[in-house]
């Protein structure tokens, strides 16, 4: 059974608010989406839509493949698509219409939620974005093989070609979920906030992404940490030395079954770099609901994790030939994406 999420109405409006008070940039600084919403069977769900995105959250197959052309950490994927794709790899994806796109269900984290919906629900979704964008193709990212497979079927049956997007991990959310004990620290919610600390926690988030630097990552800024932690939108956490300075920081965004951590910010450079980043880790669990059964991730691998895919729904058939043709010249390619590596 699909672990996916029941959206509740005021959470999906909240969401689509806050972007549309002002720009963009001023929430995550590397984005270029543009932020609403659509009402499906009495569900309200979060839509993006994005022409030039470099978040990694606009346009997950359009940064797949730049990325593992310029930056290859899959030398075997990005040898099949320079064979596949080879000069005309462009005009290839603008045929495709990967670069211009609606995205449903798009939270705006790194590994979303699953929509709830089934047979019916996804036929009147995807007609409904049809009349709404007539000219994109429909996305939906971060589907997980073995988490949301009944789902990947009813959007298979519907039309959507399944395209693998990136390798993650999966983790069963252990029964004993208690908070870290960090010698010497505090740990401290999100409430107890300066502006200052948002903006640390920031910095933080982008000194563990740099990390990893062949991950496109979403640049949160203080003003989103903010505003998220207002709407609740995610758990935010904190750690503090004894000097009263934050040090860590934790934010988790639940979804009926499934969590994931979109903030996990820590300096590298810190002396108990390791351990605190262990400590953040079982801060995650420390967060869920009873309701909670997985944890996933495309960062890093926790204890007990097991490889997964994560999957892009692609729809093109309203957009004609071309467009038909060109992802189907691409879904070869990308089926031979290795699954996570073990450490």
């Amino acid at each position: 059974m699909s672990q996916s999420v029941a959206t509740s109405p005021t959470l999906a409006e909240r969401l689509a608010t806050i972007f549309q008070r002002g720009d963009t940039k001023d929430l995550i600084a590397n984005a270029a989406v543009d932020v609403d919403q659509i009402t499906i069977d009495g569900q309200v769900f979060p839509i993006t839509t994005s022409d030039a995105d470099q978040s990694g959250l606009g346009n997950p197959l359009q940064q797949l493949v730049a990325q593992t052309l310029t930056e290859p950490a899959d030398l075997h994927l990005a040898d099949r698509l320079r064979q596949g794709l080879g000069k005309g790899r462009g005009p290839l994806l603008k045929a495709a219409k990967l670069d211009k796109h609606v995205q449903f269900n798009n939270w705006l984290f790194p590994d979303n939620p699953a929509p709830a919906l089934q047979g019916d629900q996804v036929t009147a979704m995807r007609d409904a974005l049809i009349a709404a964008h007539p000219t994109r193709t429909i996305m939906i990212r971060s589907l997980t093989t073995g988490i949301d497979d009944a789902l990947m079927a009813a959007l298979s049956a519907a039309g959507f070609a399944l395209l693998p997007t990136k390798p993650i991990w999966v983790t069963p959310v252990p029964s004993q979920r208690r908070a870290p004990v960090i010698a010497g620290h505090d740990l401290v919610d999100a409430h107890t906030f300066s502006a200052n600390d948002f903006s640390r926690a920031a910095m933080l988030q982008a000194m563990a992404d740099a990390q990893i630097p062949d991950t496109p990552a979403p640049r949160y800024t203080p003003g989103f940490l903010a505003q998220a932690h207002q709407i609740d939108l995610l758990k935010i956490k904190g750690v503090r030395d004894g000097a009263e300075n934050l040090i860590g920081v934790v934010g988790v965004f639940e979804a009926a079954g499934v969590i994931s951590a979109p903030i996990m910010g820590y300096d590298p450079d810190f002396a108990g770099a390791a351990p605190l980043r262990g400590a953040l880790e079982q801060l995650v669990f420390a967060q869920a609901s009873a309701e909670a059964a997985h944890y996933k991730t495309s960062r890093w691998r926790g204890p007990n994790a097991s490889p997964a895919m994560s999957q892009t729904a692609v729809y093109v058939q309203h957009l004609g030939w071309q467009a038909r043709a060109a992802l189907k010249a691409l879904k070869p390619i990308l089926q031979g994406m290795p699954p996570a590596a073990d450490d």
